[in-house]
């Protein structure tokens, strides 16, 4: 009881900090989610969150992802790590977890793009396969709380996932190809399971192409990823 009584001071402490850095960072600008273009400070320089975040090119996909916030790149982005896995392992609740787990993969691809899009492909890649593995854990957990409502939300999710890391592989380097190519295929497998659950409302087609694979093809099922297997 007293460890976990300190462990929610601690992740308290650190979301405290976290904040104030931002609203530092952010100084007198407002975020909106469905804004042309978000700017956040990297590395000393200004960089812009590409439209394709939350305005899709070739399909409609009503789903808008959260601002990602710090960034992988930047010195405080462990404490924002490190206060993530507190506020997981404190929740319980299957539905909150998924909702969790949804919310960091969400920052986590944006981030993703925003650093594919800066010159840092490998952290890109990274950041992405690790988006992936948090969006097919929280899947596990809406199934385990047999919310159907969540599940329809992460559909509309992975629909996104799958469009904005198509971007971040279109934007790495060729040697960070294979690597984003992991995160692709993992979304892409995410997609295809909600998919024949009957929760994605209908079969969205990118340029002439479809996403689910033919009738007669075999789909395989993504695998379950535990929390304690995504890492940071």
């Amino acid at each position: 009881m007293k460890r976990r009584f300190f462990l929610s001071i601690l992740a308290l402490g650190f979301g405290f900090c976290l904040v104030c850095v931002s609203a530092v960072t952010a100084g007198a600008k407002s975020v909106a989610p469905a804004s042309d273009e978000v700017e956040t400070a990297s590395a000393g320089a200004e960089m812009v969150v590409p439209q394709l975040l939350n305005e899709p090119v070739n399909t409609e996909v009503d789903y808008y992802l959260a601002y990602p916030g710090i960034l992988p790149d930047q010195p405080l982005y462990m404490l924002k790590m490190v206060r993530d896995r507190v506020k997981l392992w404190l929740t319980r609740n299957p539905a909150d977890k998924a909702g969790l787990m949804l919310l960091y993969a969400d920052k986590r691809v944006g981030a993703a793009l925003v650093l594919a899009q800066g010159g840092k492909s490998s952290l890109a890649v990274e950041t992405a396969q690790k988006a992936e593995k948090y969006l097919q854990a929280a899947v596990g957990e809406a199934e385990k709380a047999g919310d159907e409502e969540l599940l329809v939300v992460m559909g509309k999710a992975a629909l996104k996932h799958e469009q904005v890391v198509e971007g971040v592989y279109d934007s790495v380097s060729e040697g960070s190809r294979d690597g984003a190519a992991q995160a692709v295929d993992t979304v892409k497998l995410v997609v295809a399971d909600l998919n024949s659950k009957g929760v994605i409302e209908e079969k969205v087609e990118d340029a002439g192409e479809e996403m689910m694979p033919a009738p007669d093809e075999e789909m395989v099922a993504p695998e379950k990823m535990e929390p304690t297997e995504i890492g940071m």
